[in-house]
């Protein structure tokens, strides 16, 4: 079953897209455009809950609402979008050992933009 996260976008004048998804602490990334960015925070998050794997966390798959979010300071002047994550789809991502590769690594070893449908856990869409 998917949930949709919330995913709050920044730009200023003269800089990239800044996005960060604020149900994952400190999850966030940029782009060049809004679309580069959406399809770097869906990479990030796959970084993010290996990250949290590896350190023994339980992370919880609980979206907020954007309406909960938008009077936060931290997110002013954001627009918003959404990223559909798929929990079940991590469980091929668990953290084996610290010498050893995980599948998502193996997956991501460049860092060039990937396609949406490289990331099988999530993918994401504007707000409707």
């Amino acid at each position: 079953m998917t949930a949709r996260f919330p995913v709050a976008i920044r730009k200023n004048e003269g800089a990239v897209h800044g996005v960060t998804i604020p149900d994952f602490s400190n999850c966030h990334s940029w782009g060049e455009t809004i679309d580069h960015a959406m399809m770097n925070i869906v990479q990030a998050l796959g970084l993010w809950v290996e990250t949290e794997f590896g350190s023994g966390a339980e992370v919880q798959f609980e979206p907020s609402t954007i309406e909960a979010l938008r009077h936060d300071l931290d997110f002013a002047n954001a627009i918003w979008a959404y990223v559909e994550v798929d929990p079940s789809k991590f469980d091929a991502i668990k953290y084996i050992n610290p010498n050893a590769q995980t599948i998502y690594e193996t997956a991501t070893a460049s860092h060039d933009a990937k396609m949406i449908d490289d990331f099988p856990w999530g993918e994401w869409r504007s707000p409707q």
